[in-house]
């Protein structure tokens, strides 16, 4: 479960560095290293990281118990994925030891959220998300929108004011 914590973290927080490619060669080292099915870890972290990037930008939004939440989500449906994928080949695997992880992997992945300092960004985006649209945020947070906004305005000519009455 450590790579799938590690993904969602940095898919959530950095989506352009890592990608799904990433995702898949991560997921073929574990089949490899593991001794499962080739290909079993791949998809299923395949999916939970398509899924964090295509939806990165209203999940970064969400507080943080709500984006516990919905790693916690994410990392049970990789465990089930791994389940299936066992079920359809035959193989048993306890419950405890499959279920288990994502309740432990979703502590790691807050206490690596709160250690890299992800939190503040969250706290940030989500504190402004309720005035501004998410794109309007990262331009506000940009010290060239800043310059531009903090530049003294230059008065209109008198022709153009004398438009403006007139319409």
């Amino acid at each position: 479960e450590w790579a799938a914590v590690v993904l969602l973290y940095w898919s959530l927080m950095a989506p352009r560095r890592f990608s799904l490619l990433t995702a898949f060669w991560m997921g073929l080292a574990i089949d490899t290293l593991s001794g499962a099915l080739l290909g079993q870890n791949a998809l299923a972290l395949l999916v939970i990281v398509y899924l964090a990037d295509k939806f990165h930008l209203r999940l970064r939004v969400f507080p943080v118990s709500q984006l516990a939440i919905t790693v916690f989500v994410l990392l049970c449906l990789h465990v089930f994925i791994l389940f299936w994928i066992d079920g359809i080949a035959g193989r048993n695997v306890p419950l405890a030891e499959r279920w288990v992880p994502p309740f432990t992997s979703t502590l790691v992945w807050l206490a690596l959220l709160f250690l890299f300092g992800g939190a503040m960004a969250v706290f940030s985006v989500s504190r402004h998300a309720e005035s501004s649209a998410i794109v309007g945020i990262t331009m506000l947070s940009s010290p060239l929108c800043r310059a531009r906004s903090s530049r003294p305005r230059r008065a209109r000519s008198g022709s153009n004011q004398a438009r403006l009455r007139q319409m």
